[in-house]
């Protein structure tokens, strides 16, 4: 901020190539912060838009750079009076497989399946 205060974001897991939006409040004002990154695993540089807002007032119209991965980088205003600081943090994660398996599904003539068999004896 202007006068020196430090708002931090907690940081939230995201994926890559969707546009994020963090909101939250400090500093008696309300922050928003859009981004979108782009990169492959390995990468060591992402591809970074993002734009800011304070208060619903748009203080860093949408702008692109390379970020380097798993390093603090800066963005200052032009007048120097605001910086955004951003770490990323690439993360392989994989989803357990929640789909269910062919044994577990209901036989057709099951007679304890209300809706199998013939319903019209």
């Amino acid at each position: 901020m202007e006068d020196g205060t430090v708002v931090k974001h907690r940081g939230e897991m995201r994926s890559f190539g969707n546009e994020w939006r963090f909101e939250f409040d400090g500093a008696d004002h309300h922050h928003a912060l859009t981004l979108n990154a782009s990169g492959e695993e390995g990468d060591k540089k992402l591809e970074v838009t993002l734009a800011y807002e304070r208060d619903g007032m748009a203080v860093i119209a949408p702008y692109k750079d390379t970020y380097p991965v798993r390093k603090r980088q800066s963005l200052w205003t032009q007048d120097g009076k605001l910086a955004i600081a951003l770490t990323f943090i690439p993360t392989k994660f994989e989803r357990e497989d929640t789909s269910r398996d062919d044994k577990e599904k209901i036989d057709p003539g099951d007679s304890d399946d209300p809706l199998g068999g013939n319903l019209f004896k």
